[in-house]
């Protein structure tokens, strides 16, 4: 490094997890997010600020009171070159490990929210609603039994939010995160109405994926604003301000799924309860699509309820005809629409249509997204997508479906387990049928190791929809 100028951080925030190495330095101070200095503590505790941000993926040297660079201490600048710029390994674990790192929230949304205080301890970490006494501290992970780290967002103004709690245990007098101004304390409130404005909070995105909340409460008060936790101690409370001395205000967003997601998992477990709770190659005694309730559920909904008009097809026979009658797509195309999509997903009786939208819309903030199978983890409420065109001689791949016409198989996940998915699907072995198929230790999605068509998997959607705002 140049002994004067600014120092790249391959876009890796800043923070106690990514320490400065070195005999030199007893400890390293910095904020993730917005800090005002970087520097070291000695071993009697002195603070020593060498470095300021200049952006989050740059640092600088400081500069005195005449604008003129400050250089670096010989011992701080031998020991920059031992700057681990690695992210930290992610605290979440469970269903949380998988969760995608977002700024913006959104109506519906499930999240939690990890505390980015300076000093991190690995016991008070994730913002936790506690429903048996209406108490809010922080855990140190978002599993059984801190299933109060989940939290569900409604929007109720321009950047106002209310955040509910989503604990296992349901307490109707314990529900909404309350900033109470009188006092300073944060706990549970049964409701958002008066006297419980502090239900509400503004959000602001002081860097990516990084916020505060300001409690909007109808009494407002200079020394109790703003969300903060304690990592001394796990308590949660109202800070004046989010200067350094309250870097506790900082919070880390991880998207959880939204309440979409559930209706889209809760639909497709109705659809395979009307038809005889299929298994895959495990029974027989199940609804087909031949069935009388069964074609009339095929032809005059999966179809019709979405303008694909099948007012051609008037008995079970030709329902079942699967060579000119498939209807996998139309299941799905239904699900979605009956689960509240709107105009976010490209309803279809053919697969294609919308694997390829999604794929063309990775990268954009769009709310279905394909992925390479090892490129994403799946939630439930996502979709798996399979080659069924080898016997016509074509061989699908992500990278060459988008701009050609395919035959596919999609299905809805509607559970994930340590080593495994189960799907629900539409016309297969002609019903609605539940499989199972292995995934890798972080969730992502792997072929199976068999000869059939329909597990030639080459695509994930990522199903992004929060509910529609109301």
């Amino acid at each position: 490094m140049d002994a004067f100028g600014t120092i790249p951080l391959d876009g890796t925030a800043l923070s106690e997890r990514n320490p400065i190495m070195g005999a030199a330095l007893d400890s390293y101070v910095g904020l993730t997010g917005m800090p005002n200095a970087i520097g070291f503590t000695n071993s009697e505790g002195a603070f020593t600020p060498e470095l300021e941000p200049l952006s989050m993926s740059t640092i600088q040297l400081k500069s005195d009171s005449a604008g003129a660079i400050i250089p670096l201490s010989p011992s701080t600048a031998s020991n920059l070159a031992s700057l681990d710029t690695t992210p930290a390994a992610d605290s979440l674990t469970g269903a949380a490990a998988n969760a995608a790192l977002v700024g913006d929230l959104r109506t519906g949304q499930y999240i939690a929210l990890e505390n980015m205080g300076a000093n991190f301890n690995d016991d008070y970490q994730f913002l936790d609603g506690r429903t048996a006494d209406g108490s809010v501290g922080l855990a140190p992970d978002t599993n059984e039994p801190y299933s109060g780290t989940k939290w569900q967002v409604t929007e109720v103004s321009e950047g106002i939010i209310t955040l509910e709690n989503k604990g296992a245990n349901f307490n109707d007098d314990y529900q909404f995160l309350d900033g109470r101004t009188a006092d300073g304390s944060v706990g549970l409130a049964p409701d958002t109405n008066e006297p419980y404005s502090g239900t509400q909070w503004q959000v602001a995105e002081v860097s990516e994926g990084i916020i505060t909340l300001e409690n909007k409460g109808a009494n407002p008060n200079p020394d109790f604003l703003f969300l903060d936790g304690r990592t001394a101690d796990g308590t949660v409370g109202l800070a004046p301000n989010t200067d350094a001395s309250y870097s506790g205000t900082k919070w880390k967003v991880y998207d959880l799924g939204s309440v979409f997601g559930d209706e889209v998992v809760r639909i497709a477990d109705e659809q395979w309860d009307f038809f005889g709770n299929h298994v895959y190659e495990q029974d027989d005694d199940y609804r087909k699509e031949g069935d009388e309730e069964a074609w009339q559920r095929i032809a005059n909904e999966y179809w019709q309820t979405q303008g694909i008009n099948r007012t051609d097809i008037d008995t079970s026979e030709e329902v079942d005809d699967d060579d000119n009658n498939p209807w996998s797509a139309a299941f799905i195309s239904w699900v979605m629409q009956e689960a509240g999509a709107g105009d976010e997903f490209n309803y279809s009786q053919r697969h294609a249509n919308y694997i390829n939208q999604a794929i063309e819309d990775r990268g954009s903030d769009a709310a279905f997204i394909g992925h390479p199978i090892d490129e994403y983890s799946l939630q439930p409420g996502d979709l798996i997508v399979a080659n069924r065109s080898e016997n016509d001689g074509i061989t699908v791949t992500y990278d060459t479906a988008v701009g050609n016409d395919y035959q596919a198989h999609v299905d809805i996940v509607v559970a994930t387990r340590p080593g495994e998915i189960d799907v629900i699907g539409g016309n297969v072995e002609e019903s609605v049928t539940l499989r199972t198929f292995p995934v890798n230790s972080e969730g992502k999605l792997i072929n199976p190791n068999d000869d059939n068509e329909i597990n030639d998997f080459f695509a994930v959607i990522e199903n992004r929809l929060g509910a529609p705002v109301a």
